[in-house]
């Protein structure tokens, strides 16, 4: 569920330094994150239970390093199916997929190959038109 604006406003400089530091490394264990911040293990475990109780904190997770990371922007030609979301979603070398609103439909984040990705864009050709972005650096 997600939580709303007034648990939100809820949230102190401690729950904003936990999360920083789990994004770094969300392997930390309550114990190390207590020591950076100054703050008992059990002290922290207690603020990352309501993190994740008030929906703030949904799942730890991990980063793989990827070579070819595209953003690929999707424009459907038809209506909306399940089909195009199906076989979307089928690719294993899909990082995100997410219906957005805006000037495009879906909004794909891949690592692909060059062949994989003509062939996936082949596959959505009949449903979609699209727009590839390659990323060239990683900033941050």
């Amino acid at each position: 569920m997600p939580f709303t604006v007034k648990e939100k406003n809820k949230m102190d400089d401690i729950d904003l330094q936990i999360l920083k530091l789990l994004r770094l490394d969300s392997r930390m264990s309550n114990k190390q994150i207590g020591q950076r911040i100054h703050r008992t293990g059990q002290a922290v475990g207690l603020r990352i239970e309501k993190l994740v109780s008030i929906g703030v904190l949904k799942k730890y997770t991990i980063e793989i390093a990827t070579d070819n990371k595209s953003y690929i922007r999707i424009f459907l030609k038809v209506a909306p199916s399940q089909k195009i979301e199906d076989i979307i979603a089928s690719y294993p070398n899909i990082l995100e997929f997410n219906k957005v609103a805006g000037q495009a439909c879906y909004m794909v984040v891949a690592d692909f190959s060059k062949d994989q990705m003509r062939n996936f864009l082949n596959h959505i050709s009949d449903f979609a038109s699209y727009s590839v972005e390659n990323v060239v650096k990683n900033i941050k």
